[in-house]
């Protein structure tokens, strides 16, 4: 694995999983508008896709010191639309 080659050197191994990102496909109106955007949203568990926004503060936070004990793992940041 990955995590344990470059462990020793100080590198953690982080995947972010965020599914569909709405503001990405050029919309002009709501996702929820347009009859995909309903079933990605549908699809979920919180009722919602996630942001741009979030998945950015969920990074900086995984590159932060705050979080220098997590490796090897991933973060589901997809509301839900992914539950294993």
């Amino acid at each position: 694995m990955l995590a344990a080659e470059v462990g020793t050197r100080g590198v953690r191994v982080l995947c972010l999983r965020s599914e569909a990102l709405p503001e990405t496909w050029g919309l002009t109106g709501p996702v929820e508008d347009t009859p995909h955007g309903r079933f990605m949203t549908n699809g979920t568990a919180l009722g919602r896709m996630p942001l741009l926004s979030e998945i950015g503060e969920t990074a900086a936070f995984l590159a932060s010191d705050r979080a220098s004990a997590i490796t090897r793992t991933v973060v589901n940041v997809s509301c839900g639309s992914v539950l294993d």
